[in-house]
């Protein structure tokens, strides 16, 4: 695998991006069950020929919320990895600081005196 490096600025865009990838989704499910919630599904079923709701494993197939919980696990799943990816990419770099060849040349001597202090 090759060297992703990314800075601050990345990882913080990616990290919004999910979450606003993440609340599309949620907006998105959450009107499609009302839209299925909204239909009359009690009407639909009266004259099913099902002995007992009970042996079937839902009373309406059509809202079942339970039938997406693998997909949500694993959206869930890649976008824990994606950020622990791009985490671990993070990288920070230091301001390179140019010093002049000259700069630490000094003419002449700087004394100072140190004065001691009995107690």
């Amino acid at each position: 695998m090759g060297d992703l490096s990314l800075t601050g600025q990345t990882v913080a865009l990616f990290m919004l991006g999910l979450v606003l990838l993440t609340a599309a989704i949620i907006f998105a499910y959450k009107t499609y069950i009302k839209k299925q919630g909204d239909s009359d599904l009690s009407t639909k079923y009266d004259d099913s020929n099902i002995s007992s709701y009970l042996k079937s494993r839902n009373k309406y197939p059509e809202a079942d919320v339970m039938r997406k919980t693998s997909s949500i696990f694993g959206y869930g799943l890649a976008m824990a990895l994606a950020l622990t990816l791009f985490a671990f990419s993070w990288t920070r770099y230091e301001k390179v600081v140019i010093i002049p060849d000259d700069a630490l040349d000094f003419d002449e001597e700087i004394e100072q005196e140190l004065s001691l202090i009995h107690i």
